[in-house]
């Protein structure tokens, strides 16, 4: 199945005036001997919404070219085309769209043609490269502008191993020292009195007053006072001692109790960091796997429409009577007795089905339905206001582990009449 688009094409008025009023669509089949199809879906595009106004379901013979106009007096527009062919470049379909002033002139800037068209398909994948033509001679031009730098490419798989360790960065400048903590310690208890050394000969000089110790602990109770003894007679002054040594120095008190312990100061600022060691060696590049199988795209297809107008009453199926085009087997269609216009799907299969009703009656509606009872969901279309315009929907049907299926097109209206060979039915199977 292959879709070609125009993408979205703006067309804001100048003085006033809108440069395309109407889009002409050529579509012509190159093949000699076979039959295809071709879905046209167009959107105006309006604040920022992209909003459904034409869908059609077109048969184009072999070598058949037809041409289709629209109305297309928007600020934007959009249309897609699908085509059951495996791809743009393969199918015999060709699309061209020329918009068109209100004159009839063309409008340069809104032609396209079939090579210009978005084009994207499914399907096998791409055929192997031809070989390299040899290089032209080198043209004296002056060098163009660099181009726009491409997409960065996918990452390559980690190389086998880890890399060297970086250098490890120089240590950062030490922390500010934090603030003293708060309160002073419990002063120690007072040492014990060291024993008083010997009484030196004679009497010494008399040294300076030295300062005041701390005043011993009192002794416990008063002692016996002494007998007074003879006072004797009063001696001639004898010549000063030498001074006396000095005592041992008494041991030393018990350490006090520590103080509590200050508040933590508040933390450095943190070193400068080290400078980022060497990167490892990348790894070998894995080697590339092999390219997988091209994909099958079947050519089994079903066209088929109404031989004359008919008329539904009460609601039901489409009663489709004339195949215009039948290929393949899986793909089966009744044309008489009770189960006219049901369509036999082979099970294991995916299926691209497409239908385009045209009516006499207003307020009508269609939809897709699987083995008679189940409406297929997104399928139904709907006409109003007293409306009776073409209903066309399109539908893929995945019988992937299913067994065979009947499908329909059917009315949910009542007394339907409906326009001969211009109600349709295409089925495509896509593998």
């Amino acid at each position: 199945m292959a879709l070609l688009s125009t993408g979205p094409i703006e067309n804001n008025p100048v003085s006033g005036v809108r440069p395309t009023q109407q889009v002409t669509i050529k579509v012509d089949n190159r093949s000699v001997d076979m039959a295809s199809t071709i879905s046209i879906q167009g959107y105006y595009l309006n604040a920022g919404v992209r909003v459904l106004y034409v869908s059609e379901l077109h048969h184009i013979a072999p070598n058949q070219v037809i041409t289709k106009n629209y109305y297309a007096d928007f600020n934007g527009f959009e249309f897609t085309f699908v085509t059951p062919e495996a791809s743009e470049a393969s199918g015999p379909i060709q699309v061209s769209v020329w918009g068109k002033s209100s004159t009839g002139q063309l409008v340069t800037a809104h032609r396209l043609v079939s090579e210009e068209l978005l084009g994207e398909h499914n399907g096998g994948g791409a055929g192997p490269t031809g070989a390299r033509g040899p290089t032209g001679p080198t043209g004296a031009g002056v060098t163009g502008p660099r181009g726009a730098t491409g997409l960065r490419g996918v990452t390559g798989p980690t190389g086998p191993g880890t890399g060297a360790t970086g250098v490890t960065g120089a240590t950062g400048p030490r922390g500010a020292t934090g603030p003293t903590g708060s309160g002073t310690g419990a002063t120690g208890a007072t040492g014990p009195r060291g024993a008083t050394g010997p009484t030196g000969s004679g009497t010494g000089a008399t040294g300076a007053t030295g300062p005041r110790g701390a005043t011993g602990p009192t002794g416990s109770g008063t002692g016996a006072t002494g007998a007074t003894g003879t006072t004797g007679a009063t001696g001639a002054m004898g010549v000063t001692g030498a001074t006396g040594v000095t005592g041992a120095t008494g041991a030393t008190g018990a350490t006090g109790v520590t103080g509590a312990t200050g508040a933590t100061g508040a933390t450095g600022t943190t070193g400068a960091t080290g400078a980022t060691g060497a990167t490892g060696a990348t790894g070998v590049t894995g080697v590339r796997g092999p390219t997988g199988p091209t994909g099958v795209l079947s050519n089994e297809l079903l066209f088929a429409t109404l031989s004359t107008d008919a008329v539904i009453n009460p609601s039901g199926p489409i009663p489709f009577d004339a195949i215009s085009t039948s290929l393949g087997t899986n793909i089966t269609l009744s044309t008489s007795g009770l189960t006219q216009g049901q369509i036999t799907l082979t099970g294991n299969h995916v299926y691209l089905a497409m239908y385009s009703v045209a009516t006499s009656t207003n307020n009508t509606s269609f939809q897709f339905y699987r083995d008679l009872t189940t409406p297929i969901a997104g399928t139904q279309t709907l006409t109003a206001n007293n409306s009776n315009a073409n209903h066309s929907s399109t539908a893929i049907i995945n019988l992937i582990g299913a067994p065979d299926a009947i499908l329909t097109v059917q009315s949910l209206t009542t007394n339907v009449t409906m326009r001969g060979v211009s109600t349709e039915v295409t089925v495509v199977m896509l593998n």
